[in-house]
Parts: structure tokens; C-alpha cells; sequence
């Protein structure tokens, strides 16, 4: 996988480039990267802790059993943002995707000619995400354990940087968004997905009822109703959503 993104990848203390041990050529600081995933990590404020702790004791999202890279693309599919994205993004770019979380969406984007690197703070999702990129066979994502703070790549490596769901994690989103911008060439593309108040009332209303219940009733969630057989599944979307 390196050598698909080659000089994309570097310290995130320094930001010089890495050797192919995961050594930094201009500090000499040498990273671990067990299962294939770098830990390019650099220890975060008390919030980005607590965010990392928590995905670290669960996953999300997390992947059914048995799952085929068929099923993750039709499911991906049925959001028309995810079509309108596949659809901009040319099928030679270099992406990166902050905070990929399990890495659905970096592996949804894997196709054509594109390679991909999932950022993401937590292993444990990182792990999932080499997982299926494995049984899928796709050989252009490479995951990597960083934090948006001090990336483990390169300014001006990418033709596309994208991040949803992320920046309002962090103590200062517009600090944040000005520093995973600089990871995109002049000229490059960025996608960036953030909250919109009167569009989560409707989640807001569902988790009131939720916390009053003790959990045992929520409410006009499909998402829920689909995972009904799949408790590990369905756990993990309680614990994210509410």
C-alpha cells in the first residue's frame, strides 16, 4: 500500500517523511504499526480522549456477519450523498477520509483507480476496517491511527479530503477545519459533513423518550427495527445515537 501514496504519509510530530519501517527520516521518531495500521497518534487534549475512549468500547459502525463488499456498496447506495460524492470524485484521486471510524465509507470509495486512507483516533474501529478491506480484497485503502491535530500526512497530498461527523468532537471545529484543509492540493475537493440543528429534533425527541423509558422504548427508528435479530449491532447504534 505505500507505494501508492508515496511522500503522502509522514511524522506527525515533524512532518517529515517516513521510511518503509515507519521511521521519520528528518527526527529519527519510529512508529509501531501493528496489523498494518500505523500509529501515528500523538497524545490529544482531555475531550479527545474521552471521544477515543469511547469508541474504543464500541465500534460504530460496526459491520454485520458474513458481510460481501456487494452488500456494503448497496447499502452505502441507498443515501444519495453517498451517490453524488462516488459520482464527483474522480477514479484516479487520492483520498483521505478523517475520522473514517470503521472505514465503510473509505472502502464504499476504493473502486476504479482511487486509493484511500482512512484517519481515524481509534484502533479498535481501525481493526475492523483492515479487516474487511482484506476479505474484500481491496489492496488501494490504507488505514492509519491518527489525530486531525497532527495528521500523519502530508499538506497538499490529496485530491479530496473528506470528514463528516466529525469536527463538532473537537474543542475547536473552526481550528480543526482549517487544519485537515491544508491536506488538500490547490485546486482539490473538500467534503465536509456537520450537524444540522432542526434536522436532529427529530433524534432529539427520540432520545428523550429513550432516557425516561431506561432505554426499553424508543421510537420510529428503522435503524433499530432492522438490527432487532443482530444485538451486538443494534448495541452499538444505542450507544452512538443515544
Amino acid at each position: 500500500m505505500r507505494g501508492h501514496f508515496p511522500g503522502a504519509i509522514s511524522c506527525p510530530s515533524c512532518a517529515g517523511p517516513l521510511r518503509t519501517d515507519w521511521s521519520c527520516c528528518s527526527c529519527g521518531m519510529r512508529y509501531e504499526a501493528p496489523d498494518g495500521i500505523p500509529n501515528l497518534r500523538l497524545p490529544g487534549d482531555t475531550r479527545t480522549e474521552v471521544v477515543r475512549g469511547f469508541y474504543e468500547r464500541a465500534p460504530f459502525p460496526d459491520y454485520p456477519p458474513r458481510v460481501s463488499l456487494s452488500w456494503l456498496r448497496a447499502r452505502a447506495e441507498r443515501s444519495e450523498f453517498a451517490r453524488l460524492i462516488d459520482r464527483a470524485i474522480p477514479g484516479d484521486a487520492r483520498v483521505v477520509e478523517i475520522g473514517c471510524g470503521t472505514g465503510q465509507m473509505s472502502l464504499y470509495l476504493a473502486r476504479a483507480h482511487r486509493v484511500v486512507i482512512g484517519a481515524d483516533l481509534t484502533r479498535a474501529s481501525l481493526t475492523l476496517g483492515v479487516e474487511a478491506a482484506r476479505r474484500f480484497e481491496l489492496n488501494q485503502v490504507q488505514f492509519i491511527e491518527t489525530d486531525l491535530h497532527h495528521p500523519g500526512m502530508r499538506a497538499g497530498a490529496f485530491d479530496v479530503v473528506y470528514s463528516s461527523g466529525v469536527l463538532h468532537h473537537t474543542p475547536d471545529p473552526s481550528a480543526a477545519f482549517a487544519r485537515i484543509v491544508r491536506l488538500a492540493r490547490p485546486g482539490g475537493m473538500i467534503v465536509l459533513g456537520v450537524y444540522n440543528a432542526f434536522a436532529r429534533i427529530p433524534l432529539r425527541a427520540r432520545r428523550f423518550v429513550a432516557r425516561l423509558s431506561g432505554y426499553q422504548f424508543i421510537p420510529c427508528d428503522p435503524v433499530l427495527s432492522d438490527r432487532e435479530s443482530e444485538p451486538k449491532r443494534r448495541k452499538a447504534w444505542l450507544r452512538d445515537q443515544y
